[in-house]
């Protein structure tokens, strides 16, 4: 019988090879009784061992292999050898896919566990080794012979192997494998368009789920900066709140107000009280006095007609609301028809008034004051950001207070804006 179909002819071998033993050991046939079930699979149980892990087929060594070096088991040459502690030498895979089976030795029938399994003394394994075979792509042009040992690197990286990547000289000049080289080339490139389609279906699957977790963090981003905005909004509202608070001005109290309209909600906008058969008149008198910090105050002209007029100035504490500004000594007030009154004197041939005009009354402190006062202060008056006159007084211990008297001789009244800046 030929080597090259020993192989084949394995899984029978071996059933009349272990039969053969047992009824060697017990002495007679007549133990054949024990049921060759018990001893043997079926060819189906012991096809389980996979061909790729039983042995070397003898057919492709170069010289004859002593039968130490064969696998008892699947007949050919042993790969990855192990020995059984009654010292018989079998291929790993078979022996480990017997033992489950039969559970003892497939020579002498002693009890077998996968647990007595242990490696080949070295001089074997190295005896083993050194044994030459050819390349199992021969007949695909390999002639190459190597030891054993150096056998599975060669044909990892054997130009041979189906698998191996060669360039086709028949017109399409793609780089197949060497198995795809004998077909046509209308199979090559079907073959290269189906997987360049295979490779664009995973690109547009990934890119897919790359689109789709790009939207979703620019949702999220979007959400974010929604998020951002808001608070943004909130604190610019909150800073705002501040400071407009912080730069409002402080809120205008009048000391005296007689006869005047001053609102709650605007009582920078006096005006006086309506006429009581035609004749009206008001006074009122700032609760804080002209100082270094702020030595000047200012109105606007709301409206002011020939038959009425309008008087500021400065006053002493206590001035009498039914005095002018200016009629007393040691206060005074500048008119809108063009007269000034100083500790009762008159000065006429100043400048008149109109409507939306802004006044201004300050002082002028020496440059020598300490602390910003002095007995002796300049006062003056500006229209429209131009000097009109100055007048140097006595400065009160108590300081000068910025006043204002309207009164009409008619049923209308004159209105003005007191102005913070």
């Amino acid at each position: 019988m030929g080597l090259e179909k020993k192989r084949d002819l394995a899984p029978c071998l071996v059933d009349v090879a272990v039969w053969f033993k047992q009824l060697v050991c017990i002495g007679h046939f007549a133990t054949s009784a024990l049921k060759l079930e018990n001893v043997v699979r079926s060819e189906r149980e012991l096809n389980i061992i996979r061909t790729d892990e039983m042995g070397y087929e003898l057919a492709g060594f170069v010289n004859e292999v002593d039968k130490e070096f064969i696998c008892s088991i699947c007949m050919m040459v042993m790969k990855n050898p192990v020995q059984s502690p009654c010292e018989h030498i079998f291929c790993s895979e078979c022996i480990r896919s017997w033992i489950p089976l039969l559970e003892n030795c497939p020579v002498d029938r002693q009890l077998l566990r996968p647990d007595d399994l242990k490696p080949t003394p070295r001089y074997f394994r190295n005896l083993l080794d050194k044994l030459e075979i050819r390349c199992k792509f021969e007949s695909l042009g390999c002639e190459m012979i190597v030891p054993l040992e150096r056998l599975q690197d060669h044909l990892a990286n054997c130009k041979h192997k189906p698998d191996a990547i060669v360039d086709c000289d028949k017109g399409c000049n793609l780089a197949v494998t060497r198995r795809e080289y004998q077909k046509n080339c209308l199979i090559h490139l079907a073959n290269k368009f189906s997987m360049q389609m295979d490779e664009m279906t995973k690109l547009n699957e990934k890119l897919q789920h790359d689109h789709e977790n790009f939207k979703a963090l620019i949702r999220q981003q979007q959400e974010e900066i929604r998020k951002l905005t808001g608070d943004v909004n909130r604190q610019t509202e909150i800073m705002k709140k501040i400071i407009n608070k912080w730069n409002a001005p402080p809120k205008l109290q009048w000391k005296i107000s007689h006869n005047m309209k001053i609102s709650a909600d605007k009582p920078n906008v006096i005006e006086p009280t309506d006429p009581v058969q035609g004749f009206s008149w008001g006074f009122a008198q700032l609760s804080t006095s002209l100082g270094a910090s702020h030595p000047f105050f200012r109105i606007q002209v709301v409206s002011v007609a020939t038959d009425e007029y309008i008087v500021i100035g400065l006053t002493r504490l206590g001035h009498e609301y039914d005095e002018l500004p200016g009629g007393k000594v040691g206060t005074i007030g500048y008119y809108n028809r063009g007269d000034l009154v100083v500790n009762g004197k008159v000065e006429t041939g100043l400048r008149k008034w109109k409507n939306n005009d802004i006044i201004e009354c300050g002082l002028l402190f020496p440059a020598n004051s300490a602390n910003g006062f002095s007995t002796n202060v300049e006062i003056y008056f500006v229209v429209n950001n131009q000097i009109v006159i100055k007048k140097t007084m006595k400065l009160p211990l108590e300081g000068l207070f910025p006043s204002i008297r309207m009164g009409s001789f008619t049923n209308s009244v004159p209105k003005i804006e007191y102005l913070y800046n």
